[in-house]
């Protein structure tokens, strides 16, 4: 790994440290993602379901019932909402499962930052252009007052933007407070399985979103993928090495 990679995987780090952190003051919703760039896990499922005082319980069950949760909490959580295109036509994400992985940006024509970072997914989604395995949709909140899909087009035309064919409609607001989108602008990462890989709620930078956009196509599902076979691999040599040295 060169150090320019290394760093950029400590800075995702201390971002997830950080969202930690802020998620302990924000109350979210049910389906509420887990952490800046983190692995989301569906946690819906915890062990309130085990009745420790329950004494006839046996203990085989109580295993049971205990690793039965665990997967529950381990099990990555499953990204699946509909909204409105271009056309006014439903849309659902699960279209792209098992097909490409997906980019998620939730916007807003009168949000600072969203203007921003939008250039930076533009480059993308041209160099991606002829890719069949990664698509981009940028979700604008429409809520129907400060938002409309009219002013949100606006805003696309006056920049020049050419991404209206990766434009859908959150309209009020309804995917956003099913995730606990309660910021912009927030970007999401999906599998190709249709699992979360991370977010980033607020401003992406360039680089961080092509680092995070090349490991997903490198089949990471998660942004500690890489650290974890690193690791696998720095003891597998060092295994290696000490075997030769008794040798």
């Amino acid at each position: 790994m060169n150090q320019k990679k290394k760093i950029v995987i400590l800075a995702v780090a201390l971002i997830v440290v950080l969202a930690i952190a802020g998620l302990l003051y924000s109350k979210l919703s049910k389906n509420s993602f887990s952490g800046q760039l983190g692995q989301f896990n569906n946690t819906q499922q915890q062990n309130d379901n085990v009745d420790i005082n329950n004494e006839s319980t046996t203990s085989e069950n109580k295993k049971t019932e205990e690793n039965n949760n665990e997967s529950a909490v381990q099990e990555p959580l499953q990204i699946d909402f509909t909204v409105k295109d271009i056309d006014g036509n439903d849309f659902s994400i699960s279209e792209f499962k098992d097909k490409k992985a997906v980019v998620v940006n939730f916007w807003a024509s009168w949000c600072y930052y969203c203007d921003k970072e939008m250039p930076y997914f533009e480059k993308l989604i041209k160099e991606y252009a002829d890719s069949e395995d990664i698509a981009f949709m940028f979700i604008n909140q429409t809520d129907g007052s400060r938002e409309t899909k009219e002013s949100a087009l606006k805003y696309i035309e006056d920049k020049g933007y050419d991404i209206k064919s990766h434009v859908y409609f959150d309209e009020n607001l309804s995917v956003s407070m099913m995730y606990g989108i309660t910021s912009l602008p927030t970007t999401l990462f999906i599998n190709k399985d249709g699992t979360a890989y991370g977010y980033m709620p607020g401003l992406m930078p360039e680089e961080l979103l092509v680092t995070t956009v090349e490991r997903i196509l490198d089949g990471k599902t998660s942004p500690f993928d890489e650290e974890t076979s690193n690791s696998a691999d720095d003891t597998s040599e060092n295994n290696s090495q000490e075997n030769k040295d008794q040798q």
